[in-house]
């Protein structure tokens, strides 16, 4: 099965409350339909990296894009679900919008990518389909972020 992220747009009032309430978390987090929530296949983690250089979570301010900010509730496998506040969507929607494909494209370095050992580790192997998968995830992660953007939603993030 693998590791997959899930997004899910949530009201301001709702980490907090969440946190607290393991079986609700993970069922708001694997349960939510596609107008509220995106679940992402193994790509989260090579889109981390084109966004911004770097393996795992960092101050990079894009990698909220895909790891969040603030811990919500216990591990849940692969670490504590995640929040973003209202504007931190915001923010991540609006940089998302500003990055062009070409330029997402030019950071695409397969071998680089084997190196840093970027899940699910087929960059060299699958060479120019896996780059397309990935274009094709962040543009889906991109109009997620607008929509939610848009609707002023707060996010809960998890890699399950």
């Amino acid at each position: 099965m693998g590791m997959r992220l899930s997004l899910v747009m949530v009201g301001t009032d709702e980490p907090p409350r969440l946190a607290e309430d393991a079986a609700g978390l993970f069922r708001r987090l694997t349960q939510a339909d596609e107008n509220a929530g995106l679940h992402m296949d193994k790509e989260w983690h090579g889109i981390h990296f084109l966004l911004t250089g770097e393996p795992w979570p960092s101050a990079h301010p894009l990698g909220m894009a895909v790891f969040g900010a603030e811990d919500v509730g216990d591990n849940l496998g692969y670490g504590p679900a995640r929040s973003l506040t209202v504007d931190q969507v915001q923010y991540v929607a609006n940089e998302l919008s500003q990055i062009a494909p070409e330029e997402l494209r030019s950071r695409y370095e397969p071998q680089r990518m084997m190196q840093e050992m970027i899940y699910p580790e087929v960059w060299e192997q699958e060479g120019h389909e896996a780059l397309e998968w990935l274009m094709t995830g962040f543009q889906r992660l991109v109009r997620f972020y607008l929509i939610a953007s848009r609707e002023q939603k707060a996010m809960i993030l998890a890699i399950l």
